[in-house]
């Protein structure tokens, strides 16, 4: 029996039969992060979980949200299959996307090399207010949707003034020593881990007075 790559993809991944697509996304971001990061990771299975993304790029609006179709524009762009002409698409749609899905935006266009589209993106004053969080589709959260905005500056303008701000809104959101959920610390620890990095790659003069 033949065995189709989405099925691959779920059973491999997610564990199983039916697709949870945001999961899928999600599983993929990582895969193509631990990639970067300079970690071993199949190239089969990182193709395959690429391949499925493409799938819900280009699916129909009424099978995938747009969010979701935001999300894999910018794990493909990552992963350097940058889709230029949905990137636009989604670019002419900003006013239609939640918080977290402008800063997925702001990374594709940044892999897609448009300085002044990130800047644009980058320099509007999203809203701070109390996020809700979801139990389902996307997970959204307050942690979240912070981390999200947190690893794109740190991807794209890691000198900007709103990194500390993010990190410290990171930081309180944390109670006992962990966030509220396996993805709230998965995404936490990710854009606070690419801080990390950068705050220890740089060669910086200190004076006592």
């Amino acid at each position: 029996m033949r065995v189709s790559k989405e099925y691959c993809l779920c059973k491999h991944i997610l564990g199983y039969k039916d697709p949870y697509n945001y999961g899928s996304i999600y599983a993929t971001d990582f895969l193509v992060e631990a990639d970067k990061a300079g970690y071993v990771v199949p190239k089969f299975e990182k193709d395959v979980a690429l391949d499925y993304l493409e799938k819900i790029l280009f699916g129909k609006e009424e099978d995938y949200s747009l969010d979701l179709k935001v999300y894999a524009c910018s794990v493909l762009a990552k992963a350097g299959r940058i889709k230029s002409s949905w990137i636009r698409r989604f670019q002419e749609q900003i006013e239609n996307l939640p918080v977290y899905s402008k800063y997925h935006l702001a990374m594709a266009l940044a892999y897609l090399g448009d300085d002044k589209g990130v800047s644009e993106m980058l320099g509007k004053n999203y809203s701070d207010e109390s996020v809700k969080r979801e139990t389902g589709g996307s997970l959204n959260s307050y942690t979240k949707q912070n981390a999200i905005a947190l690893s794109a500056y740190m991807d794209i303008e890691p000198e900007s003034e709103m990194v500390p701000i993010l990190v410290k809104r990171i930081e309180l959101s944390m109670q006992d020593g962990r966030w509220g959920t396996t993805q709230d610390n998965a995404m936490a620890l990710l854009a606070l881990g690419k801080y990390a990095r950068y705050i220890a790659s740089q060669d910086r003069e200190y004076s006592g007075i």
